[in-house]
């Protein structure tokens, strides 16, 4: 697999989760979110799945807060 199409594959199932998870109206979902988040991490180790995770968290905690 090539690094474009990993990263595809990155940016893809960071937006999947985010789609679902994004607007969370509860500790509960918020919990989800980020166990989610955290999954994603595990699976794909690298710096970009890092910075993307943060960017998407840090921007809901903004707007859920």
């Amino acid at each position: 697999m090539s690094n474009i199409d990993k990263n595809r594959e990155i940016f893809t199932k960071v937006w999947n989760v985010y789609k679902t998870y994004g607007n969370p109206q509860s500790e509960k979902e918020w919990e989800i979110l980020v166990d989610k988040m955290s999954g994603l991490r595990k699976a794909y180790p690298t710096e970009l799945t890092k910075d993307l995770i943060l960017a998407v968290l840090k921007e809901v905690e903004r707007e859920y807060k």
